[in-house]
């Protein structure tokens, strides 16, 4: 993604400069990184799955594609800042129980659900010892 400037500062574009992931260039603002995300599909056959957190692209979306008994997807260790969004896909007729790693919850709980009557989603981000639902 990239905007058009004018070409007079790398800071006076209206916007903050923030460490490596903007670049300026000839008056273009560029948001680099997180080009790719990995994305994988859940299934009843693959509960309980346990996110992949490790390579250069970690599970960042889960959807999930269930029918009938409730899918469990098991949280590795957060790190500071990590984001995993979860979605039961259209149609879908399980529910997603989300699972934290040890003693790590979500919204301070020990677990948190998607109904698949919703055909909900959340976004989960790591702060420290507990994921924040977004």
């Amino acid at each position: 993604m990239a905007y058009n400037t004018p070409v007079t500062s790398t800071t006076n574009y209206g916007v903050v400069k923030v460490g490596s992931g903007i670049n300026v260039t000839n008056g273009v603002i560029s948001v680099v990184g997180n080009e790719t995300v990995n994305t994988y599909l859940v299934n009843n056959a693959a509960s309980p799955y346990t996110l992949d957190s490790a390579g250069t692209t970690p599970n960042y979306y889960l959807g999930v594609v269930g029918t009938g008994a409730a899918i469990t997807i098991n949280l590795t260790a957060g790190t500071d800042g990590r984001t995993v969004v979860i979605k039961s896909e259209a149609g879908q007729t399980s529910d997603i129980t989300i699972v934290p790693n040890g003693a790590e919850t979500i919204e301070n709980a020990a677990s948190y659900t998607i109904l698949a009557a919703t055909d909900g989603s959340t976004t989960l981000i790591f702060r420290g010892t507990n994921w924040n639902v977004v």
